[in-house]
């Protein structure tokens, strides 16, 4: 399988240069993802032995997430938890003047997706802001930077009870 990493971080670091000076390093003791392939030809991963997406067609199940949680009259969004990339390049694909917050807890399985597939087009987005490995806390900076009035928050659900989400789930419903 191809690594598609430095294809992918160029791309970023190409219209965020403030995460390569940042350094995105992978974090010791980090669990690896797994990653299989699909009948829709689209990578899926598996964390732990859960699925992070569809095991048949992972991008077809993040349109049909967007379209219902992130309906057209939506101002932005945030997405709590990476995986492999499809939920923020679904909602990129159907709201794309809209700013999104991606959110990751651990850069080391960010680095993992970056190698699982082409992602050069949803990294290039000026509109995505990234949050790799901060601590919830320093989220609301960005998050304030958002338009609130129709923010919605979209969710892995196989992350659903990790504390750091959760976390962050409980300051973004204070906004």
């Amino acid at each position: 399988m191809k690594d598609y990493t430095e294809d992918n971080l160029e791309a970023l670091y190409r219209h965020r240069p403030e995460l390569k000076a940042a350094g995105l390093q992978a974090t010791e003791g980090s669990a690896e993802i797994m990653i299989e392939q699909t009948p829709s030809g689209c990578p899926t991963a598996k964390l732990r032995g859960t699925y992070l997406h569809s095991r048949y067609d992972p991008m077809k199940e993040a349109r049909r997430i967007i379209s219902r949680e992130a309906p057209s009259g939506t101002s932005a969004a945030v997405v709590l938890g990476f995986g492999l990339g499809y939920l923020p390049e679904a909602f990129c694909e159907s709201h794309s003047d809209k700013p999104l917050l991606v959110i990751e807890e651990d850069s080391a399985l960010f680095l993992q997706a970056l190698a699982a597939r082409d992602m050069r087009k949803l990294l290039g987005r000026r509109s995505v802001t990234w949050c790799i490995a901060h601590e919830p806390q320093a989220l609301m900076p960005r998050l304030e930077q958002l338009p609130l009035q129709k923010l919605r928050v979209l969710r892995l659900s196989a992350l659903r009870d990790n504390l750091y989400y959760r976390q962050a789930d409980t300051l973004l419903s204070a906004v």
